[in-house]
Order: C-alpha cells, then sequence, then structure tokens
C-alpha cells in the first residue's frame, strides 16, 4: 500500500494516509483513511482553491484588521493540494463511548489500574459562631451532622469511587495517620444516632430555620453538596440545602470578612507530608486558615508538643491525640479524600504513586 504524507490536517495521529488502488473502499468515517480530508459536502466550497490552485468563483474574501486597515483583505486559507472531499451523514459519526469519561474504569486495566487517597482532605466548616452551633448544644448537632451523612453512598454514587471516606481530618498517604483514632465513628453513618443527638440538642433548644451549606458554583459542588444536603435532611427531617455563590471569590470574600451566616465548603491539599500540615493552619487558634475561628487550648498545647518532639514518630503521637480532640469539637465535618487516579503499561513494574499524586518515576522497572 503506498502512504502519502499530508500537511495540515494530517500532522498529529493521522500523518500517514493510506492512497492508492488498495485504499479502503468502505464509507468514510471521521478520522477514517478512505479520504485526505472529510467534509460535510462533496464539492469545494466558495473560499476554498480547486485541485488547479485556481480560486473558485464566487468565493467569498475575508475582512482583517479594524479601521485605517479595514479595507485590507485576503482570500480564504486554501485546502491541501489534492486533497479530495466525500460526503458524509451524521449516521456514519461513529462517537466514543467512553468520552467524557466521567467515571474511572478500573476494569480495563486490572490490578495496572491506581485509585488510591491523595493528599487532599475535603471537609466543611460550621463557624462558631452560627446560632446553635456553640456550646454544648452546637456539640451534640455537629455529631449528629456527621453521624446523619452516608459518606460511603455518595462517594460511590456522586463521584464514582474516585473520593475516599474520611477517618481523620489529615490523609491516608501522610506519614503517621491511621484510621483507629479513638472518636472516628463519628465519621460513620449512623442514622439513629443521629437522630438521637439532634433530638437531645432540641432539649436545650429547639432547631428554627435550615442547614445550609455554602460552595462556589463555578467549581463542580453542586451534586455532592446536594447529596450532602439530602443525607441530612432524610435522616434529621430537617430542612438542609445547599447554598451556591457565582464564583470562588465571592464565596471566600464572605468566609474571610466573618459574613457569611452557614457552614461552607472547606480543603486542604498537603504543602509538605506532614499530620501537622493538615491540623496547624485550619485549626490552632490564629491559623491563616482556620476560616471557622476555632480554638481550643488543649489542642494548642499538643500541636506545641508536637513542634518541638526531636522526630517525626513522636511528633505524630502528640498530633494524632489533637485530632481526637477534634473529632469531639468538629470544627469541621470531615467528608473524604480526593483520590489519584491512573494506570500503568504493561511494559512497566514497580509503579508507585507519592504523596504528591504523581509516580515515582525513579522506581519505575522495564520488564
Amino acid at each position: 500500500m503506498a502512504e502519502q504524507k499530508q500537511g495540515g490536517l494530517g500532522k498529529g495521529l493521522a500523518a500517514l494516509i493510506p492512497s492508492g488502488p488498495d485504499a479502503p473502499t468502505r464509507k468514510p468515517r471521521l478520522g477514517d483513511s478512505a479520504a485526505d480530508i472529510i467534509l460535510g459536502n462533496a464539492t469545494p466550497q466558495p473560499g476554498r482553491k480547486g485541485g488547479d490552485g485556481k480560486r473558485v468563483k464566487g468565493a467569498p474574501t475575508i475582512q482583517q484588521g479594524s479601521g485605517s486597515q479595514s479595507s485590507k483583505k485576503r482570500q480564504a486559507t486554501p485546502a491541501p493540494i489534492g486533497a479530495t472531499y466525500r460526503e458524509i451523514s451524521i449516521g456514519d459519526i461513529i462517537p466514543n463511548p467512553k468520552q467524557p469519561r466521567t467515571v474511572f474504569d478500573e476494569d480495563e486495566l486490572g490490578e495496572r489500574a491506581v485509585n488510591q487517597p491523595a493528599a487532599i482532605f475535603q471537609s466543611f466548616t460550621i463557624p462558631e459562631r452560627l446560632p446553635h452551633f456553640d456550646g454544648e448544644e452546637g456539640q451534640l448537632r455537629r455529631e449528629a451532622l456527621s453521624y446523619a451523612i452516608n459518606r460511603d453512598e455518595i462517594t460511590s454514587t456522586i463521584f464514582g469511587g474516585t473520593r475516599t471516606p474520611a477517618t481523620d481530618f489529615t490523609s491516608p498517604v501522610i506519614p503517621g495517620q491511621t484510621d483507629q483514632l479513638k472518636g472516628a465513628d463519628v465519621l460513620k453513618y449512623n442514622p439513629e444516632k443521629a437522630k438521637e443527638l439532634w433530638a437531645k440538642a432540641d432539649a436545650i433548644s429547639p432547631f428554627e430555620g435550615s442547614v445550609k451549606i455554602s460552595y462556589n458554583a463555578d467549581g463542580g459542588h453542586q451534586a455532592w453538596v446536594d447529596a450532602v444536603a439530602n443525607s441530612i435532611r432524610n435522616t434529621l427531617g430537617v430542612e438542609a440545602v445547599g447554598d451556591p455563590y457565582p464564583d470562588f471569590k465571592s464565596l471566600r470574600d464572605e468566609i474571610t470578612n466573618r459574613t457569611i451566616d452557614s457552614a461552607f465548603r472547606t480543603g486542604w491539599q498537603a504543602d509538605y507530608p506532614s499530620l501537622g500540615n493538615f491540623l496547624t493552619p485550619l485549626y490552632s487558634t490564629g491559623g491563616g486558615s482556620n476560616d471557622g475561628d476555632y480554638s481550643n487550648p488543649e489542642f494548642d498545647s499538643l500541636l506545641k508538643q508536637a513542634a518541638g518532639a526531636p522526630n517525626p514518630e513522636e511528633a505524630n503521637v502528640f498530633y494524632n491525640q489533637a485530632q481526637e480532640i477534634l473529632l469531639k469539637d468538629l470544627p469541621a465535618i470531615p467528608l473524604w479524600y480526593a483520590n489519584v487516579t491512573g494506570g500503568y503499561s504493561e511494559n512497566v513494574d514497580n509503579v508507585v504513586f507519592s504523596w504528591k499524586s504523581v509516580p515515582v518515576y525513579y522506581e519505575i522497572t522495564k520488564k
């Protein structure tokens, strides 16, 4: 089979286009080699040049520029010389059923698929100043909300298994993280416990209004916020809704200015692989990212002891003790960790993704 190299259109994956007597004779499809260029018309269009390089009669010109240069004209860009045009019907276009890819398909790769937590933690924060969410009543309601969220169902249904339900306030890829913290059961779906705690809080002060979770509408968060709100509403029988802001700046402005009157989505991606990087900025008194204004002297003391520990292993003991305080106070409601998803070829081995969510390239070996 003769092969003809084509310029322009064929510079990418279709750089070599078969031609000659052995070329395919079936109906052309987009991307086929049965025609050099496939367009929606069988004859050259006005504005293009014919096979002899002459301009087609009636071809329009294109205005270029503005003002004093508006009188300048140029011809439309010609098709490659020798191009042929085949008519194609919409029925001949075969879509790729895997695009857009909305669900990670692990079956195709089997054991070579990677779908594991990343150093990214997602939550929603409940400011200390909100009515019904401070003191003993507030602690009961925070626990009730956490128990009312079906994290397993949401991460499976909304995210197609590309999120991992949270068991703490950090990430499983950080050294020293554990899913055995005292009090971590509050992060498991338990509708009966949620109702019991909400009723105890109502005995202190009947709840009025709704549970709102604010989020920026330009970030693709509506589906999971609505799912969390539905889980709370269906479990506790209270009005729970998402509260969208038009963009990230609008949301952050109100959070920073402390004018927001609801819970709001929050998250953290590690700057370096330490439990402290997830805890100190977000929950220490006066922390730079402590948007909920949480403050607990015992928690702060444990952070200081961790910072002064002689090695990371001893520091992690203090950090995890501090996390157990967070699991009681719940300044934010942990939801899940974002996952890194990927896969690798049959031609390589020892593919491991680091805490940065990228492969450790120097450890990869070729088979």
